[in-house]
C-alpha cells in the first residue's frame, strides 16, 4: 500500500539518502547520470540539487518523460543526454541546441 505509514517512510528515507548523496557528489563522482526522473513527486527539487552539484551532467532519456515531469532545466544543464528514438533526440535539440 504505497499510503501506509511504513510505505511513507521508506519512500522518505530514501529520498533524503538522494538529497545527502546530491550534495556531496562533487567529493565522490567524476558526473552525475541522470536516467529518466530522479524523484518524480520531487523532480524540480532534485533537479536543483544536480545541477548545483557542479558536476557535468548526462541525462539518459528512453521516454517522453518531459510529457510527464518538466526536464527542460535540467536538460540545458546537462552536458550530454542520449536518447531512445528519433522523438526524443528532435525533443533535445529543439530544448537543448548546445547538445545536438
Amino acid at each position: 500500500m504505497p499510503n501506509h505509514p511504513v510505505a511513507l517512510s521508506h519512500i522518505a528515507a530514501a529520498a533524503l539518502q538522494r538529497v545527502r548523496e546530491a550534495q556531496t557528489a562533487r567529493r565522490r563522482y567524476d558526473l552525475i547520470y541522470v536516467q529518466r526522473q530522479t524523484a518524480p513527486s520531487a523532480h524540480a527539487y532534485f533537479n536543483n540539487l544536480f545541477l548545483q552539484a557542479g558536476l557535468p551532467i548526462v541525462f539518459d532519456m528512453d521516454d517522453a518523460v518531459f510529457n510527464q515531469y518538466p526536464i527542460a532545466d535540467l536538460l540545458r544543464g546537462s552536458v550530454a543526454a542520449t536518447v531512445g528514438n528519433a522523438y526524443l533526440s528532435e525533443y533535445v535539440q529543439r530544448t537543448s541546441p548546445r547538445l545536438a
